[in-house]
């Protein structure tokens, strides 16, 4: 029986915990987060939540008035990239500093088809891509450089079941 002195974590990205963080005009429909928010409080995995670059750039309260835009827009939006690096950065650190202490890290999820959290794919003006979102690459690249084995697992909002049973086997 698992229990909480596993010390097992997950980093989730903003919106999966706050939904305020999505653009005016995302999909709102949050059904996704309740089956995955469950199954890792049922395992006693602890749950820490990442800063959302694309609703804290520049302030919140530009961000809570944002409309939905695509990587090129990001890529192409002054100091965004550097929020971007400098708020996975500090993820990167959190990661391993609880790693140090004892912690174990099971994964860091981020959110598919997002032009910032996106962990494997993304829409783009050439469709769908084989890619991580900016700011996930800025997660992946600094656990390459600091040789941490730490998975960058992305959500389908489609198909939540799938991801589950990606991490389920993880936390075995």
């Amino acid at each position: 029986m698992m229990n909480w002195s596993h010390r097992q974590i997950v980093f989730v990205p903003g919106c999966m915990l706050c939904p305020a963080f999505q653009a005016v005009h995302a999909e709102k429909n949050m059904l996704w987060q309740q089956q995955i928010i469950t199954y890792l409080v049922s395992r006693h995995i602890g749950i820490i939540q990442m800063p959302c670059p694309e609703a804290s750039f520049q302030s919140y309260e530009k961000g809570k008035t944002r409309g939905a835009h695509g990587v090129g827009y990001y890529e192409k939006l002054p100091g965004f990239c550097e929020h971007c690096a400098a708020l996975g950065k500090n993820v990167v650190g959190q990661v391993m500093e609880l790693t140090q202490a004892g912690y174990t890290v099971v994964a860091v999820i981020g959110i598919e088809h997002s032009p910032t959290c996106a962990a494997s794919y993304m829409y783009t003006n050439h469709g769908m891509e084989k890619r991580k979102g900016i700011y996930m690459s800025v997660i992946h690249e600094g656990f390459r450089q600091n040789e941490l084995d730490i998975p960058v697992m992305g959500i389908n909002r489609r198909f939540p079941g799938k991801f589950v049973r990606d991490i389920s086997r993880l936390c075995e």
